[in-house]
């Protein structure tokens, strides 16, 4: 039987952690945010822990706008028309967690958690999560108890659709009833990177794919689902003297929404419904970045198969911007986003091992996984290509 875990074992073991290692290396980084979680949860005992999570959906709901200097809870009654008592009630719990810092009685100032959260991106993820997801979350257990506890797999018969009474696809429910959630949608999904590195920061583009590409046999690139387009952007800048066509391919209202000037003018434009035929035959690279993460693999299966026809076997390649989950021992973060996948549209977060099935099945083989360097709560590429 393994020893029992003491705090004073797990202070032990973070304090075996180098300080100058947290900043330069991702693992040792997040074991030590490991250690550190583990360490407050032995800390306040497991009543108390069990207690803090009944209540931890209400921590991030408060949130204090940006301010170069601290204000009184009267002065931000003042401001925003609030009730003080109110405003206090909302505020005292924020220091918990880092959101502000308390000076003194009824006195607040920002931390750096609290100006990210005035950024308009994050706040229209917050929007987007809290009215769309939360709302539909808070009702799990009622959807499962009434479909048998049955996996949802259909997009227009899950929990949001059961949240919210439409029988629309999570996409058409908010571009039909909900276009200002949409808008907040497409806008944080703008910002996919936070502070992350892109792909092309870390993965090895130049030996992977410009090595061996022949701009005479079709695009270098083709973004398949690709929004507002910063991953060509972002591949543009890396490789500024590279040929080859690179394609922006979504539906036409959401090209409709990138304004002129943003994209590089090589970036050329594509209608396309990823679940139709695919435009591009014998492209070198096909990327799709968070796309298969919102379906099951039934609907998976029909976004790859225009892809794979659409391939050139020996050269072309597909590249796969999502998590990948460990087979065991998955984090806090990957698991909240795994839930998060089958809230938004009975989609998933996939493993290493789910991949391989969901590609196999899709006539594909994974020739490689790739994780960069900010650890395993961030993406990976899944490197695949057509079965010899």
């Amino acid at each position: 039987m393994a020893p029992a875990t003491t705090a004073a074992t797990i202070f032990e073991e973070l304090s075996s952690i180098q300080p100058g290692m947290i900043d330069k290396d991702p693992q040792a980084r997040r074991n030590a945010l490991i250690l550190s979680r583990k360490l407050t949860a032995e800390l306040k005992g497991p009543t108390n822990a069990a207690v803090d999570m009944m209540f931890a959906p209400f921590i991030p709901s408060a949130l204090l706008r940006d301010s170069k200097s601290p204000l009184s809870t009267a002065k931000l009654a003042e401001l925003t028309g609030g009730d003080a008592l109110l405003l206090n009630w909302i505020l005292r719990l924020l220091p918990s967690i880092n959101f502000v810092e308390e000076l003194g009685p009824d006195l607040w100032s920002t931390t750096p958690i609290t100006k990210a959260m005035a950024n308009p991106n994050i706040a229209a993820g917050h929007r987007f999560v809290w009215d769309t997801m939360v709302e539909a979350n808070v009702k799990y257990h009622h959807f499962l108890k009434e479909t048998g506890f049955k996996l949802p797999v259909e997009p227009t018969d899950h929990v949001i659709q059961f949240a919210h009474g439409k029988k629309y696809s999570t996409f058409d429910y908010l571009a039909k009833l909900r276009p200002d959630r949409f808008a907040d949608f497409h806008l944080f999904m703008g910002n996919t990177m936070g502070a992350r590195n892109y792909w092309v920061d870390w993965y090895p583009a130049r030996e992977r794919l410009l090595d061996g590409s022949d701009s005479s046999s079709g695009a270098l690139q083709v973004d398949v689902g690709g929004g507002k387009g910063h991953d060509l952007q972002a591949f543009i800048s890396k490789f500024p003297e590279t040929e080859g066509k690179l394609v922006l391919q979504d539906l036409p209202e959401a090209l409709a929404s990138i304004k002129d000037g943003t994209l590089s003018p090589r970036i050329r434009q594509q209608g396309q419904d990823f679940f139709a035929p695919n435009k591009e035959a014998g492209a070198r690279t096909y990327f799709m970045h968070h796309i298969l993460h919102d379906w099951s693999d039934k609907y998976a299966l029909k976004i790859l198969e225009p892809i794979v026809k659409v391939m050139k076997r020996g050269y072309s390649k597909l590249l796969i911007h999502d998590l990948v989950l460990p087979d065991a021992g998955i984090t806090s973060y990957q698991a909240r986003f795994d839930m998060a996948m089958r809230t938004f549209n009975a989609g998933m977060e996939r493993s290493r091992s789910q991949w391989q099935s969901l590609l196999g099945a899709a006539g594909l083989e994974v020739v490689q996984f790739w994780h960069g360097p900010d650890g395993e709560d961030a993406d990976g590429i899944v490197e695949a290509a057509l079965k010899e």
